[in-house]
């Protein structure tokens, strides 16, 4: 593929990033003074019930928790995207983690974690 044909998106424009800005962060600040033409935009959605809430045509008592453990569960692994590193932090406690490892004719112990 031709890279001069390759358009580039800034993910800071995408509106789920831009639903995260906290009115009064620098972040917030930055992004609306180089894009004031969003904002009004952005603070109207941002007034509006989230997804699943109460009172929303997409509500379910059942259903709509699931959809905020979803973004919950995003947003507490995203600390792990953010590290370079060849073996992941969340690999290396997962594997410390799983002691046991299931086989169809039992379980066998793993001897020790594998990362220290």
């Amino acid at each position: 593929m031709d890279e001069k044909k390759i358009k580039r998106t800034d993910e800071r424009d995408i509106i789920f990033a831009r639903m995260n800005y906290k009115k009064g962060t620098p972040v917030y600040d930055d992004y609306y003074h180089r894009n004031p033409h969003k904002k009004k935009n952005d603070e109207d959605f941002r007034a509006m019930p989230e997804l699943g809430g109460e009172g929303t045509a997409t509500h379910d008592p059942i259903n709509s928790p699931i959809v905020d453990a979803a973004f919950r569960f995003l947003a507490d692994i995203k600390k792990y995207s953010e590290k370079k590193s060849t073996v992941s932090d969340f690999l290396k406690s997962w594997i410390c983690i799983s002691s046991h490892v299931s086989f169809s004719m039992g379980s066998a112990a793993l001897p020790r974690c594998l990362f220290p």
